[in-house]
């Protein structure tokens, strides 16, 4: 399941006309104009808004999925080091799939 705030966005409409995986720096796949629940709260008490939903289509491959988590241990990480070894972890997992990214 995608991860809002790093591989799953749900702007108001109109908010963005694109927006990055914070995981893997690809453009995330749109689609405009959904109503219904953006968050596991509103979920859960029936709550629907209108908004637009960005996806990483990445999203849910196991390698994301460890670049995710690397990614959420490097910020809680902190040890300079540690952190340091984990990002440069993260590149290689990336540049295994072909991607070059900085961010995070």
């Amino acid at each position: 399941m995608p991860t809002r705030g790093y591989d799953a966005f749900f702007p108001d409409p109109g908010a963005y006309n694109q927006m990055t995986c914070r995981v893997c720096g690809t453009e995330c796949r749109m689609e405009r104009s959904k109503i219904g629940p953006t968050a596991f709260a509103e979920a859960v008490s029936g709550g629907e808004r209108p908004h637009d939903r960005f996806i990483c289509p990445h999203a849910d491959t196991a390698w994301h999925n460890q670049a995710l988590k690397l990614l959420r241990e490097i910020e809680v990480e902190q040890d300079s080091l540690l952190a340091r070894a984990l990002r440069n972890r993260l590149r290689r997992l990336l540049a295994g799939h072909g991607i070059s990214f900085e961010g995070g």
